[in-house]
C-alpha cells in the first residue's frame, strides 16, 4: 500500500480539476512502473494505490524475487512523487506498508467488476502503510525474513499496528540490483484468448483455477448485447533475468487485459 502523506489538505487547496489532473499524471507513471516491475496492480483507493506480486511458483527463489519487485517499486514511489510540481503549496511524499503472506484473489458480484484481494496479509500491509513516516517504505518481519541479504534494512523496533499485536518492523533503505541477483522471476503476459464461462472462473474452490493461478484469470467486459465473457491466462515470458540483464521486451503490453479470476496465491 502507498497512500500520499497530507493528501486531504492539500485536495482542499485545489480545484477539483487540478486534483484529478495530479493524480492521473501520478497513477499512470505509476502503472507503467509496475508492469515494468512484474507486478500486479490491484486498485486505487482515493490517494492510496494497492498493487501486489503473485509468485508463479511456491519456492523460496520466487517469492524472494516477487518481494524484491515490490521493494524497488517503493522505491520508485518515492522517487517519481518526488518529480511531480507541488500540489497546493507544498512537494507530495509517499508512505508505503510491504507485508508478505497468503491471499485470496478474485472477483465478486455482476456489475462493475474489479479484480482484488483479501486476507489478513492485505490487512497488515494496509496498517504498516499507516504507521509508516513519509517518504518511507515498511517493511513487516515477514517481508524482511524472504529479502534478508538482497536488500538493506534499518530494524524500527516492536510497532503497536491498529487491531493486532505489536510487529517487528524493518524501514526499507536500498534493494540490489537484478542483475546482482542469483534469482530469476519468471514474470508473466497476459494474453486475451479463448472465451471461457463466468461460471469457470467463479468456481470457488476450482482445483483447477488453484492449480493453475499463474494461467488463469484476464476478465474483462465485451459490449456484445449484455454479455460478459472471459478469457484466459495462457503464456509467460521471461522478461528478464541474472544471465540476460537486457531482458526481451513483449510487445503490446499496453493492451494487455487487466488480470482477474478466482484463484489463492502467495502475495509479496
Amino acid at each position: 500500500f502507498a497512500d500520499i502523506v497530507g493528501f486531504t489538505e492539500a485536495a482542499a487547496a485545489v480545484t477539483p480539476q487540478v486534483l484529478v489532473s495530479y493524480l492521473n499524471r501520478l497513477f499512470q507513471q505509476l502503472d507503467q512502473e509496475c508492469l515494468e516491475q512484474g507486478l500486479e496492480k490491484i486498485k486505487t483507493i482515493g490517494d492510496c494505490y494497492m498493487c501486489a506480486a503473485l509468485p508463479l511458483e511456491k519456492v523460496e527463489a520466487a517469492r524472494r524475487n516477487a518481494a524484491l519487485s515490490v521493494l524497488r517499486f517503493a522505491l520508485q514511489l518515492h522517487r517519481l512523487i518526488s518529480l511531480q510540481p507541488p500540489l497546493g503549496s507544498r512537494p507530495q511524499e509517499f508512505r508505503i506498508g510491504v507485508h508478505s503472506g497468503p491471499v485470496v484473489a478474485g472477483i465478486i458480484g455482476y456489475t462493475r467488476i474489479a479484480y482484488d484481494i483479501w486476507g489478513d496479509t492485505v490487512n497488515i500491509a494496509s496498517r504498516l502503510e499507516s504507521q509508516s513516516k513519509p517518504n518511507c517504505t515498511q517493511l513487516s518481519l515477514a517481508t524482511y525474513q524472504v529479502v534478508e541479504g538482497a536488500a538493506t534494512c534499518e530494524y524500527r523496533g516492536l510497532i503497536p499496528l491498529k487491531g493486532l499485536p505489536p510487529q517487528h518492523c524493518y524501514w526499507l533503505k536500498d534493494v540490489m540490483d537484478e542483475e546482482d541477483e542469483d534469482f530469476v522471476f519468471s514474470r508473466t503476459v497476459t494474453l486475451a484468448m479463448e472465451p471461457l464461462s463466468l461460471e469457470t472462473h467463479s468456481a470457488t474452490g476450482s482445483a483447477e483455477l488453484a492449480a493453475n493461478a499463474a494461467f488463469y484469470g484476464s476478465l474483462w467486459r465485451e459490449q456484445s448485447g449484455a454479455t460478459l465473457r472471459s478469457g484466459s491466462r495462457l503464456g509467460h515470458l521471461p522478461l528478464k533475468s541474472a544471465s540476460n540483464t537486457e531482458g526481451s521486451e513483449a510487445s503490446g503490453i499496453e493492451e494487455w487485459p487487466q488480470s482477474c479470476g478466482e484463484q489463492a496465491a502467495e502475495a509479496e
